[in-house]
């Protein structure tokens, strides 16, 4: 479990601004501006029309440049509302008795338009598109606790590199990072090929967590004290088959399932089927395909987070970008505890729920921390144009 809840009028609902402002109160920013700048664009993020800034700051009561320095500014900490945002959420879990059960690492790449220059900008491989894209390539961690709940926890940006061809940090030196920041015990960590290795792998050993992950077929593996190539291995294999190797690489001996059933091979890009590894060798095949099936609910989040919350390279400062990230993954989390506490009947969907609860819990935010009714007024005058009651 995460940390110890020490507050004992901890009271999470399904009031969005609430549990906003208590999280954000845990911040501590240097002036009350500052919180309620945030808390303005996190809120807006709700916005059917959230394009940009210039969209955004049209109907919150913030100019736009002064969206641009809440993303941009020293004077607000990224890492404390990451901080605040992620203790918020441990204590939500001890608070409801809640087990969380999956780590889940990935990567997506958000797709650059235009020809403005733009930090970490770079081309990366989209496992959707099947090819190389120009972007930003996000790194996240998603903590799952059941199919209807689940919480984005770290993010970081992947580095491209420089004239001299050198990358300042790999991504997996980012992954460890973000890894060593969870303090959720007796997690399954799942991973995909492209970032699980061996420096994941002790990380994982490291935290006590199972690693399931699937690999690629570019290394050697020992069964039964024999040395044999991994792609060769899985060309003898057919169908679903599950052995215990010893990886050198790796210094340990894992499970390994190798899966060239015909269903898998459609639908893999290269239709030749894949191998999960498993750092528990004691797991069979299907529990170890059950829980590695996991892995799409971050894929899952991307899409909301794209489609519905703005996940978008829309600022051009790597700065500015990891604010607008963190901001994004608050909204994400106040939508899963909010609808948490719904009866399931009246739980909604992402953009129904941002729709019907978001404008209306600004209103109230505004109508308590603004001076100025002629903002109340304008959000109201929005609010019935534009919004599903």
């Amino acid at each position: 479990m995460g940390k110890t809840n020490e507050r004992s009028d901890f009271m999470p609902t399904t009031n969005i601004s609430q549990n906003l402002s208590s999280i954000l109160k845990a911040v501590g920013f240097s002036r009350k501006d500052q919180l309620y700048r945030v808390a303005s664009y996190v809120l807006a993020l709700s916005m059917p029309k959230h394009v940009n800034e210039t969209r955004i700051s049209n109907h919150i009561p913030i100019s736009q440049s002064s969206i641009s320095r809440t993303l941009s500014t020293d004077a607000i900490s990224t890492q404390s509302i990451t901080s605040a945002r992620v203790n918020y959420i441990s204590e939500f879990i001890d608070s409801t008795t809640l087990k969380p059960k999956y780590l889940i690492l990935d990567e997506t790449v958000i797709k650059r338009y235009g020809k403005k220059k733009i930090e970490k900008l770079g081309k990366f491989y989209s496992s959707i598109e099947g090819h190389s894209v120009k972007g930003i390539e996000l790194l996240s961690s998603l903590l799952w606790i059941r199919h209807d709940l689940y919480f984005p926890l770290f993010s970081d940006m992947a580095d491209v590199k420089d004239e001299n061809d050198q990358a300042f940090e790999t991504s997996t030196d980012k992954f460890i990072s973000i890894l060593e920041k969870v303090e959720f015990k007796d997690l399954i960590l799942l991973t995909d090929s492209g970032i699980t290795c061996a420096e994941i792998f002790a990380e994982a050993k490291k935290k006590g967590y199972t690693l399931i992950g699937r690999i690629r077929k570019n290394m050697n593996v020992i069964l039964n004290g024999v040395p044999i190539p991994l792609k060769k291995l899985s060309e003898q294999t057919s169908e679903l088959t599950s052995v215990v190797v010893y990886i050198p690489e790796y210094t340990q001996q894992v499970k390994l399932v190798i899966d060239n059933r015909l269903s898998t091979r459609m639908e893999e890009k290269d239709k030749n089927g894949r191998v999960i590894l498993c750092s528990d060798i004691s797991k069979g095949s299907d529990e170890i395909l059950e829980h590695y099936s996991k892995r799409t609910y971050i894929e899952l989040s991307f899409k909301y987070a794209k489609n519905e919350l703005g996940l978008k390279s829309m600022v051009y400062s790597a700065r500015s970008m990891l604010r607008h990230v963190e901001f994004v993954s608050l909204f994400f989390a106040l939508w899963m505890i909010s609808q948490f506490f719904l009866n399931v009947k009246d739980r909604l969907g992402l953009r129904d729920f941002v729709e019907q609860i978001g404008i209306s819990c600004f209103v109230i935010l505004l109508r308590i921390i603004s001076k100025d009714l002629r903002y109340v007024q304008k959000f109201e005058i929005f609010h019935r144009q534009t919004c599903i009651i």
